[in-house]
């Protein structure tokens, strides 16, 4: 269990970060014009492709979104699970979103083929260490439902 020792002192790591720079948030601020500017800045940054003169910002995006906790259904069929998708962004190389459904933790990775070429791999370490934090914790994990990968979407 180093491994989970090691993720959840960079956790807090990043939490003590994330609260020592709260201060220099703005909250709430309600300034006339700036979705406007931002959405101009944006334009430009892109317009100049700025993004290849500066390095990236960051290249990975992990995030979790709370997921409804009832069955949810669509025209009478149950939904069994969701696969979430993230919206690819200049810059990042891969983007890991974790949804709850009910009682599980589905996930869905959104890679750019150019710069990950090997995803697959990438997925097959996810899952293996997923199974392994499992089986050391004396879980076992629902395994009913893992995409074997022939469900990949392709570049596009």
């Amino acid at each position: 269990m180093k491994r989970m020792a090691l993720i959840h002192e960079s956790m807090h790591t990043g939490r003590d970060l994330l609260d020592d720079a709260s201060g220099l948030m703005l909250e709430d601020a309600h300034i006339p014009g700036l979705p406007r500017l931002m959405k101009n800045a944006a334009w430009m940054f892109d317009r100049l492709k700025l993004a290849d003169v500066f390095g990236p910002v960051m290249n990975v995006v992990i995030s979790n979104v709370r997921g409804p906790s009832v069955p949810m259904y669509l025209n009478g069929a149950l939904m069994l699970s969701h696969y979430p998708v993230s919206i690819p962004a200049h810059s990042v190389a891969v983007n890991f979103t974790v949804q709850s459904y009910q009682d599980r933790l589905d996930m869905g990775i959104t890679a750019c083929a150019k710069t990950l070429t090997d995803i697959d791999v990438l997925r097959d370490d996810v899952l293996n260490s997923w199974q392994e934090i499992c089986a050391r914790s004396g879980h076992e994990p629902d395994t009913r439902n893992i995409d074997s990968g022939q469900g990949l979407a392709q570049e596009v």
